[in-house]
Parts: structure tokens; C-alpha cells; sequence
């Protein structure tokens, strides 16, 4: 390493500890080298590096270059600006900041705005693109880039007029002296960028904001590069505003309420909502000016650490190579932890063994968490710690994902080291263990949903599920080898990929591999065969043959050896071809002599309890030619689109009670009439599964209520849904928890309180029937039934569609049921057919859409 860059670190880290102690804050170390080495020093190195290939671009004259700074409110844009300025001038830089707060319209001009759009709160405070002045801006920037004298830069002063903020006077502006090397300009609409309103959904009060924004590609022409921290949910917005003000009420000092932070910031979330997306994608997806500006794209966590290594757009830094993880760096990442003695975790039971030590439940002692003790095994390591343990290490540390298995700390002796890893109840195997006749269809969806997503993640940060070769020469990272037994359940439904003591990073070109290393079951056919050059394909034929397991309940091949796997795979799915796989004859263990099986037309044999869909995405899985097998992102669309109904859709021609229909769309979606009734029709009739799901739970629900009612005027009659009321709760759960959230609120404790709730309300309903009120026994309440099962309906296919993978377990087996009805009753709807009348209107409703 270089002396200017461990003098560098070396100034940011005393940056990082002056400010911890202004705080009364500890400072844990393993988070500050993590910031320091993944984030200052990368942003640092791809700044200069920018700065220098412009200046090059114009033959060696030096010039200011503009750097963008795009981060959400509360993410940390300013320190990390005063950082890079203090880092820069360091090294010889000239450096300037400016923030697009500073630029607001004055208090008299913000007024106007705000009289001008009377009805629009997006625009009646400082913050939105409207209220910032463009013009000047640009005047600015220009000023900044040719100025080689005093350079002036405004700040806002936001305290004044009562919060609403006005343009401090010139004696409190910025000076600085050019010329400038580095402009950085942050704020967190940086970035944002108009979108086709012709075409999207935009409110009345977005539509003034977005046609305001058009004015901002002008600020971006002036950008030569863009610095994005990227967060993965808006909530977090909220909690970093709300922090700096708990802390200034705790010390008696004026701040905003906990309502008040929540209006401050729900002024910005219609932004946030509508450009955020567009910003986050791959800029190659983009035909804007911005999208070719040279990109650094870091992932934050929470807590506002790095979540992974920066990404590159539109531009290859050569330093940052420094922070790749080659075969040197999990050693320096290894000690970032924070040392702690073994006392502090207290042994449960023993829980496991593997290759390379033992797996320990265990409670930490001063948290009281119960966390996952792996000691790793070093008397056979003359050399210390073995190479396999650094690069689970390493990797760990760096893919920071709600699939993945979280390590906390480790411990290390003479003789042993300890890995602290979160605690999930059991693995994937032993579940399958109890469900010998498969997975429910929603715990199937759910599990393969997150097993996909966090393979994706994995492969977008080229990381394999598979072994090495220990000589490879591409930098490596760490994962494990792909089996149930690897895939850890917590009681709360997430799934999660762990054992990454078996795992490989992959680049390009790609580097050869050992095969003898994945577990036979899930081994693909090109590795038995020898394949020593494989990618992320082996990964998906891993994934496959776990997802046939799922709904089968037992293994799909298992072979006893190399031969009788290949023969298995062989006799179930037909013997390769060359049509097939041209690349076979290329394997080193190709016989030319393998027996011959014929190749069915479809797998549908192998999985019989899997639907036409899920047999299809199980077929692009286990392709014999990996360069054909699915990707694991495409294969997360294609399980989304199976959910949401997409694939195969067809009009059935059956008619519905309209007006139930109208009340969920009334009671789900903004708009006018005719928007409403476009969407109920949309919803329900575009899709045969959206509509088969609609009738089965529309019946089922019916079914349950009347037994309800039975039950409370003393009629007991014989149902095959169980005891009266045996999915009531559940049904309700699903309705209101699914209202809560499509609207504000999408949390998980909110379907368990929606959950205490319907409990609570069936308690209620049989202590008024134990007295002789029977509520639904009245004749006026007779349309209860057909409206509260369309709500329920409308609660349970959001949630079931939109958000397979945060469905509460307490749910699940409900949503089992009456997903199992809709397959039987799909085509029974004659026992709810509507009026005349109301089929013309609905059939009109139609026409007219």
C-alpha cells in the first residue's frame, strides 16, 4: 500500500474518531476500518482518478471537474462531502462543495410558489424540485469551473421565517480561491429525472414537480461524474430524521416531534417513490445524458455502513483494483472485528459438525441473543488460520443481504477460531424432513423466492455457490455449496444461504474449477462430466433440483455415485445430444457410449403436485446446456409473474356480483369511477389465476361465514372446512392486513396485530352469540358475506402476488387453503350469478374499458 494512501487513511480515520468522541460515542473499530477502506478510500481514488482522465481529455490543461453527490436525506451526504474535501485538499486538491439546499428560491419567491399552487403541499415548503433555483445554480457552477480569483458560494440558512428558510446574506457565504480542482454538488434529488407523465400515474400535485424537474438535465450536462449511495428501503429515511431531533429533545433543545419528522419527510417520499427507482437501474437501460456520465454506485445498510464493494458505471478506475478482494485482502479484512473474549458467549447445545470444526447454539451474555458459535478447527494448520476460513470471512463481511446468513464477530486463539453468526432454527433439510409429501404451494413460492433472490444477489456481486480452484488467479470471495442442508429457516419465514466455507468469486474470462466439491444430489450434469470452466449456470441446476425437492418432498436424483447420478439425471430427463448441448463432446468424462434414454416433452412427470408454470421454470432450470439455463434474476420474474397471474392468462367468460367487485376497488385504489371499474375488471378477469383465486376465496369465505352463522343460531351442520370459524381469523387478517399494506404501513407486526385483532373481534362475536345476539343471523346483514369475502380477496391476492417473500407464517397456511379451493371451484361459479341488470352493467363496464 501506498504512503499517500496510508496517510489518507490514517487522516480519515482520526476524522472518524474526532467526530465519534463530539458525540460521547464508542468507537467500534470494526465499522470504522470497514468505512474507512469501503468507502472513503474507493470514493477518494475513483474521484481523482475522474478528475485526472478529464484533465487528460483536454490535453493536460487543468480544469474544475464536477462531481455529483446523490444520497437520500439522513444517509450522510454532507459528512461524507466534508470528508472528501478535507481528503482532497490533503492531497493537493482544491476542493468546493455546494448543496442544492443552498440554492432554495429566497423566502419571497418561495412564497409565491406557494400561493401559485395553493392545493399542492409538495410545493407550499422549501425541498421539492420547484423550489430550487436553477438559474442561479448554473450561474454558480459556471462561476466555480472558469473563476480563478475568490469564488463565492451561498448557504441557506434554514432557521429563518420560522422554519420556511430564506438565502443567508453574502457576508456568511463560502470564499474560496480558484481555480478549482473538484466542484462536489450533492443533494438528494441529485440524480432525478423526469419521467413520460403521459404514460405513468402521476397525481395532479407529482405532475407539477416532474415538469419542473425537466430544468435539472441542464445541471446534469455540467456533471463529469455521478457518486450514488443506494439504499434498499425508504423507511430508513424516516429513521435517520428522527434521530438528530430525539437527540436535541433529549438534551432540552428545540426539535420536531416524532409527527412532525414523519410530515417533514412525507413531503419528499412522492419523489422518492417515483424517481428513485428510475435511478437505481443500470444506466446501459437508459437513453439520458445522465446515464452516460461515469457512475460510482455504493450500497449503504441502515446504519449507514457499506453493504457491499462500489460498483463502476461508464468508467474502469484502476485504483480501485487495490480494493478488490484478491487473495491478499481477506487477511487485512479479517482483523476489522472487534475483539472479544470467549466468556461473553455462553454454549447452549451442539448443534452440528462439518469439514472444518462444530456448530454451537449458544447466548451471548450480554445482549442475551441467542446466536451460532462455528468453531473452526486449527491443529492441522501449520500456518494458522486456513485459507478456507479467510475467505468466508471476507466474503461475509461483504454481502450484507436479508438472505444471507449474518456473522457478527469472530474469536480467535492459539488454537481455535469462532465464528459468531446470527441463529436460524433449523435448515431447509430438516424441514423437508417433516413435509414428506412436499412444501404448501405459498411456503414453496416463498422459500424459492428468497433462495432466488439471494442467489441474484451473490451472482450481481460475482460470487459463487461453489468451490475453487485453489490456484485461481481472479480475485476470490466465499460462498457455500448449494443444498437444503445449507439453506437456514428462522421461525419467522426468511430463508437465508449459509455455510459459505465452500464458495468461489467468478470474473471474466471465466476460470477453471474443481468439481469434486458440491453435493452430489444437487450437482449439474457438466460438472459430473468433468466441466472444469463453469459460471453461475452450475448455481441454477442446484437451484432446481432443491425447487423439485420442495414440492416433491424427497430428492429429485440421488445418485450414489458420479455414474449413477449422471445416469439418473440421465433416465429421468433423456439422454444430452449434441442438439441438445453442442459443447458436450467437449467434457473430459463424455462417453460416447453413455446408455441412450429418450428425452420426455416435459418434466411434468418428475414434480406431478407443480402446476404448468412451475413446471415450465423448473424446465429452463434444469437445462443440460448451461449457457440455456435461467439466470437467477430472470428466474425471480418468472416466479413473480406466476404469482401475480401473468403467464397463460385467459378470459374465462364467467360473471361475478359486480357491486362486491366495485366495493374492493373503492376501498383499494385512488381514481375516478371509470379508473375503479377499468381496474376490478383488470384485476380480476385479464388473468385466469386471478380469477380462479377470486372465486375459490370468494366461496371459501362464504362457506366459512355461513358456518359461522349457523353455528351462533345452534344449527350445526356437517362442512369440509373443519370447526366454524376455523379460518376466520385468518381471513380477516389477511383482508385488513392487506389493506395496511398497499396504503402506508408494510411491516410484518402489522399483520400480527391484524391477526390479535380478528382474534379479539371472533372472541367478541361468540360472547354476543352466547347471549342471544346473533349479528349475523340478521336479515340486514345478509350482504355481509359476498362484500367481506371481495375485501378479503383483495387483501390476500395483494399479499399472496406482490409480497410472497414478507408473508407472516401465521397466514400462509390460510392462504394454502383457500388457494387450494380456488382450484376446485374455478369453474363452479353458477351458484353466483348475478341479476340481469347487473350482468348488463358489468358486461357495458367492459365494453366501454
Amino acid at each position: 500500500m501506498s504512503n499517500c494512501t496510508q496517510k489518507l487513511r490514517h487522516h480519515i480515520e482520526v476524522l472518524l474518531r474526532r467526530d465519534a468522541a463530539k458525540r460521547s460515542q464508542a468507537v467500534d473499530e470494526r465499522a470504522l476500518r470497514r468505512r474507512v477502506d469501503d468507502y472513503y478510500l474507493p470514493m477518494f481514488r475513483w474521484t481523482t482518478e475522474v478528475v485526472e482522465a478529464v484533465q487528460k481529455k483536454q490535453g493536460g490543461i487543468k480544469r474544475c471537474v464536477c462531481i455529483g453527490l446523490s444520497c437520500p436525506q439522513g444517509g450522510g451526504k454532507t459528512t461524507t462531502s466534508m470528508y472528501m474535501q478535507n481528503a482532497l485538499s490533503l492531497m493537493g486538491k482544491k476542493c468546493a462543495v455546494m448543496s442544492l439546499d443552498d440554492v432554495y428560491w429566497k423566502y419571497e419567491q418561495q412564497m409565491a410558489l406557494a400561493k401559485a399552487n395553493p392545493d399542492n403541499p409538495l410545493l407550499q415548503y422549501r425541498g421539492n424540485p420547484g423550489t430550487i433555483d436553477v438559474a442561479f445554480l448554473m450561474t454558480l457552477i459556471q462561476q466555480c469551473k472558469t473563476s480563478t480569483g475568490e469564488i463565492v458560494l451561498p448557504r441557506y440558512d434554514k432557521s429563518k421565517h420560522n422554519g420556511r428558510g430564506d438565502r443567508a446574506p453574502l457576508s456568511e457565504w463560502d470564499r474560496k480561491q480558484g481555480p478549482l480542482d473538484v466542484l462536489r454538488l450533492e443533494g438528494w434529488c441529485m440524480g432525478f429525472q423526469a419521467i413520460d407523465d403521459s404514460c405513468s400515474k402521476l397525481s395532479e400535485h407529482m405532475k407539477v414537480v416532474n415538469m419542473e424537474l425537466r430544468v435539472f438535465d441542464k445541471i446534469y450536462k455540467e456533471l463529469d461524474g455521478l457518486i450514488l449511495l443506494k439504499i434498499d428501503d425508504l423507511d430508513w429515511i424516516y429513521e435517520w430524521r428522527e434521530q438528530p431531533e430525539q437527540l436535541l429533545r433529549e438534551a432540552n433543545k428545540p426539535a420536531m416531534t416524532p409527527n412532525e419528522v414523519r410530515d417533514f419527510v412525507d413531503r419528499f417520499m412522492p419523489a422518492y417513490k417515483t424517481y428513485l427507482k428510475e435511478l437505481y437501474i443500470d444506466p446501459k437501460h437508459s437513453s439520458s445524458y445522465l446515464a452516460t456520465v461515469p457512475r460510482l454506485v455504493f450500497s449503504i445498510t441502515a446504519d449507514r455502513e457499506p453493504a457491499a464493494k462500489p460498483v463502476e458505471f461508464n468508467f474502469t478506475s484502476e485504483a480501485l483494483k487495490d480494493y478488490t478482494r484478491g487473495d491478499s485482502e481477506p487477511i487485512r479484512y479479517f482483523f476489522r472485528f472487534k475483539a472479544e473474549p470467549m466468556e461473553r458467549y455462553q454454549k447452549l447445545e451442539k448443534v452440528g459438525e462439518g469439514t472444518y470444526g462444530v456448530v454451537y447454539k449458544a447466548k451471548d451474555r450480554v445482549t442475551g441473543e441467542v446466536i451460532a458459535l462455528k468453531k473452526i478447527r486449527l491443529e492441522a494448520e501449520d500456518e494458522g488460520i486456513p485459507s478456507t476460513a479467510i475467505r468466508e470471512i471476507s466474503l461475509l463481511k461483504e454481502l450484507q443481504h436479508c438472505n444471507i446468513v449474518r456473522l457478527y464477530n469472530i474469536v480467535h486463539t492459539d488454537r481455535k477460531l469462532t465464528l459468531v453468526f446470527e441463529y436460524l432454527d433449523q435448515d431447509l433439510k430438516k424441514y423437508l424432513d417433516v413435509c414428506e409429501k412436499g412444501l404448501e404451494k405459498p411456503i414453496l413460492k416463498s422459500f424459492l423466492y428468497q433462495l432466488l433472490r439471494g442467489i441474484a444477489y451473490c451472482h450481481q456481486h460475482r460470487v459463487l455457490h461453489r468451490n475453487g480452484n485453489e490456484n485461481a488467479d481472479y480475485h476470490a470471495l466465499v460462498n457455500s455449496d448449494l443444498k437444503p442442508q445449507n439453506l437456514l429457516i428462522n421461525r419467522e419465514g426468511e430463508l437465508k444461504l449459509g455455510d459459505f466455507g465452500l464458495a468461489r468469486a467468478f470474473g471474466i474470462p471465466v476460470r477453471s474449477y474443481t468439481h469434486e466439491v458440491v453435493t452430489l444430489w444437487y450437482r449439474a450434469p457438466d460438472v459430473l462430466m468433468g466441466s472444469r470452466k463453469y459460471s453461475t449456470p452450475v448455481d441454477i441446476w442446484s437451484v432446481g433440483c432443491i425447487f423439485a425437492e420442495m414440492a416433491n418432498g424427497g430428492p429429485l436424483f440421488a445418485g450414489t455415485s458420479e455414474a449413477d447420478q449422471l445416469d439418473r439425471i440421465f433416465r429421468l430427463m433423456g439422454t444430452p445430444t449434441v442438439e441438445i448441448y453442442p459443447a458436450i463432446v467437449d467434457l473430459p468424462d463424455y462417453r460416447r457410449d453413455f446408455p441412450v434414454y429418450p428425452t420426455p416433452d416435459t418434466l411434468a412427470h418428475l414434480v406431478p403436485t407443480l402446476d404448468e408454470d412451475g413446471v415450465d421454470l423448473l424446465e429452463q432450470m434444469l437445462q443440460y446446456d448451461p449457457a440455456k439455463r435461467i439466470t437467477a434474476a430472470d428466474a425471480m420474474k418468472a416466479l413473480l409473474a406466476i404469482l401475480r397471474g401473468v403467464r397463460n392468462g385467459s378470459f374465462y367468460g364467467t360473471k361475478v356480483r359486480a357491486p362486491h367487485a366495485m366495493v374492493m376497488i373503492c376501498l383499494f385504489q385512488n381514481g375516478s369511477i371509470r379508473q375503479k371499474l377499468r381496474g376490478i375488471l383488470r384485476l380480476t378477469f385479464e388473468h385466469s389465476k386471478n380469477l380462479a383465486l377470486f372465486v375459490g376465496v370468494y366461496k371459501s369465505v362464504l362457506a366459512v361465514l355461513r358456518a359461522h352463522q349457523q353455528h351462533a343460531l345452534g344449527q350445526h351442520v356437517a362442512t369440509d372446512i373443519g370447526k366454524p370459524g376455523a379460518h376466520w381469523h385468518a381471513a380477516v387478517a389477511g383482508g385488513v392486513g392487506g389493506y395496511l399494506i398497499w396504503g402506508r404501513y408494510s411491516g410484518v407486526n402489522y399483520q400480527i396485530i391484524m391477526y390479535l385483532m380478528s382474534r379479539a373481534l371472533i372472541s367478541l362475536v361468540r360472547v354476543l352469540a352466547d347471549k342471544g345476539y346473533q349479528p349475523f343471523a340478521q336479515h340486514r346483514f345478509k350482504h355481509v358475506y359476498p362484500l367481506l369475502a371481495t375485501v378479503v380477496w383483495a387483501g390476500i391476492m395483494w399479499l399472496y402476488e406482490n409480497e410472497p417473500d414478507t408473508l407472516h407464517p401465521s397466514l400462509l397456511k390460510s392462504m394454502q387453503f383457500l388457494y387450494d379451493e380456488s382450484c376446485h371451484w374455478k369453474d363452479g361459479i353458477v351458484d353466483f350469478l348475478p341479476s340481469p341488470a347487473t350482468t348488463a352493467v358489468f358486461l357495458l363496464t367492459w365494453l366501454w374499458t
